[in-house]
């Protein structure tokens, strides 16, 4: 899945991307993949938009295949009325924010995400008993659904209220479970705070994964973080029973990533010829680097 998503057949040329992979508590592993497009490969119309993701169930008559597929993976539910005991629901709504709306055409929310095409278009299909219609469909790509055959929810945003949750979802760490060790005792005598417990949990695929040594996450390109300050205002680290003195005096403590910047600038006759921002300062540094190694 990882070649295909990069490979810039499907959605197109990939600028950045992350991806961690985490274990559902039942014990099967998925993917989040967030990935950042190329300016020329960018989504900018609402058209083009329609043309990635799909929200509808497929015409029966016209690709059945395709249709049994979204019916399989895709659609969410049933729920709340028509089931009250689904795992999404929570003080009788759904946790999901499900069901949609009917929607003619796709169109940005109030919020940071967008409201996908959900036509009223009376094309329904019955999913665990119920008949559900375009409402219940979860967004998808047509071509990833055929190519893996299995549920993959596709979603475009586009709006930068939602970079920050985006980030924080993929790297919101692994699995916990809640649990309550039970005592026979009265109910009002119980101690919450005792018998109550939040903690890792690890299932069997999560061990076995972990063991043949599979990645869990990955990031392109790699970011290095530059340090910014004023002079003799950096950061330094030191132990509880170090010498302050002697720390005060120690050349290794003044040099930072900033201060060799200006330095080697005022110095290496390359470096002027070059005339870097200090953010592409890191690509001149491996290049040496690696030139050394060579030779």
């Amino acid at each position: 899945m990882h070649d295909k998503l990069t490979s810039g057949e499907i959605f197109g040329e990939v600028a950045s991307k992350i991806h961690v992979i985490e274990f559902q508590k039942r014990g099967l592993p998925q993917a989040h993949f967030l990935i950042i497009l190329k300016p020329h490969s960018k989504l900018l119309t609402l058209e083009a938009y329609d043309g990635v993701v799909c929200a509808e169930l497929p015409d029966q008559t016209i690709d059945p295949y395709v249709c049994s597929l979204v019916v399989r993976h895709i659609v969410h539910g049933p729920y709340g009325d028509l089931n009250q005991s689904n795992v999404c629901m929570k003080d009788g709504r759904c946790k999901n924010h499900c069901s949609k709306y009917f929607s003619e055409y796709t169109t940005h929310g109030t919020g940071s995400y967008l409201i996908y095409r959900r036509r009223n278009v009376k094309r329904t299909a019955k999913v665990r008993g119920k008949i559900l219609d375009n409402r219940w469909v979860i967004p998808y790509n047509p071509t990833l659904l055929l190519f893996f055959n299995c549920h993959i929810n596709v979603e475009i945003y586009c709006d930068i209220r939602a970079v920050k949750y985006l980030y924080k979802y993929v790297h919101k760490g692994h699995e916990k479970v809640m649990f309550r060790i039970a005592f026979d005792v009265p109910s009002t005598d119980i101690d919450e705070t005792a018998t109550f417990q939040n903690a890792r949990s690890v299932s069997q695929v999560k061990v076995a994964w972990r063991i043949f040594g599979f990645s869990l996450h990955g990031i392109f390109p790699a970011v290095q973080q530059l340090q910014v300050h004023m002079p003799n205002f950096q950061t330094i680290y030191f132990d509880d029973d170090a010498d302050l003195e002697k720390l005060l005096w120690d050349e290794r403590q003044k040099h930072t990533m900033i201060s060799e910047f200006f330095r080697i600038n005022q110095m290496d006759n390359e470096a002027r010829r070059l005339n870097l921002l200090y953010k592409e300062f890191p690509i001149l540094c491996m290049r040496y680097s690696n030139e050394d190694m060579d030779t």
